[in-house]
């Protein structure tokens, strides 16, 4: 492999060659990627049990992403092992377990135990789902800037449909000089592309897809 070309650039190299942003495209896998192991080898792993319970389980979009695998063993595991952790924290705040969190959240006396229960039920981490989709994404954009003057890769981002919103801004928040340049005229084109073609009347459903990631993202890079 030619020096400092890592499989993320080639993964960068091919995906300007298919639409939509690749940096959306390659963070959204590895998320993909981490559902498919936690479903296949790593429903018992001791990190991942942690990092769950940290977390409070996953989070809404991620929860319902790894319901979709269909594994329901896993699944009531990790979410039993879950609320194993939860109600004993909510025991040592109410003496009444969880039937009195209402109460302890309601009584105006009782503020102070409210403010233990819900510290007892918040997340000590963010979900670990999360945490993956940004790693992803911080070293796909990392791969990205360091290659701006790689004439290879440079010449295929000019000839791509460019990056979403999201992470165009990230890209040109983080660079300089005349590579922050090159990425801004790389997206005025591609953006003004896009922007004729949706002028040009009712777009089809590729060009409308398009469209819709270019302005906030592959769906799942944000909540």
């Amino acid at each position: 492999m030619t020096s400092g070309r890592t499989s993320l650039y080639f993964d960068l190299l091919d995906g300007f060659k298919k639409p939509r942003c690749p940096i959306c495209r390659y963070a959204l896998r590895a998320v993909e990627r981490f559902f498919e192991s936690l479903t296949y080898e790593n429903t018992n792993d001791p990190g991942i049990r942690d990092g769950v319970r940290a977390a409070r389980g996953f989070c809404n979009r991620h929860t319902l992403q790894y319901l979709s695998f269909g594994d329901e063993l896993g699944t009531a595991l990790i979410y039993r092992d879950l609320l194993h952790t939860i109600l004993p924290a909510i025991e040592e705040v109410v003496p009444d377990g969880l039937a009195a969190v209402t109460g302890a959240l309601t009584d105006p006396d009782g503020q102070r135990g409210a403010e233990r229960t819900l510290k007892a039920l918040a997340p000590t981490d963010v979900c670990i789902a999360c945490q993956r989709l940004h790693e992803s994404e911080e070293h796909y954009l990392t791969t990205f800037l360091q290659h701006l003057n790689d004439q290879e890769f440079v010449a295929a981002f000019k000839h791509s449909t460019g990056l979403c919103t999201v992470h165009a801004g990230l890209a040109l928040h983080w660079s300089r000089g005349s590579h922050r340049d090159l990425i801004r005229r790389v997206q005025q084109r591609c953006w003004a592309e896009l922007l004729q073609q949706l002028d040009d009347g009712i777009p089809d459903a590729p060009v409308l897809q398009q469209a819709l990631v270019a302005a906030v993202g592959g769906k799942g890079i944000r909540p």
